[in-house]
């Protein structure tokens, strides 16, 4: 298990974020979960990744979503408040 401030491969958070956009809801949600362990464990965030991750996450609240992912996608964004 890493620990908070630990390196983090970006091409798993490009992965992520690219399932977070996926058709089926369950991906959609594992996709966030998973998203916000990985930035959970960083101190910062990549500037380069920054932008693409608010893209994301906003995307989550469009009324499309599903509750379950609109609420991961809140707690998303408080990990991601403390990391920007």
């Amino acid at each position: 298990m890493q620990r908070r401030g630990s390196i983090v491969d970006p091409k798993v958070i490009m992965a992520l974020l690219e399932q977070a956009e996926h058709f089926d809801q369950d991906e959609r949600f594992m996709a966030i979960s998973d998203l916000t362990d990985e930035i959970e464990k960083m101190s910062l965030i990549d500037k380069k990744l920054q932008e693409p991750i608010r893209e994301t996450l906003l995307k989550q609240f469009d009324g499309q979503q599903s509750k379950d992912v609109q609420a991961t996608a809140v707690r998303w964004y408080v990990v991601l408040d403390r990391n920007l």
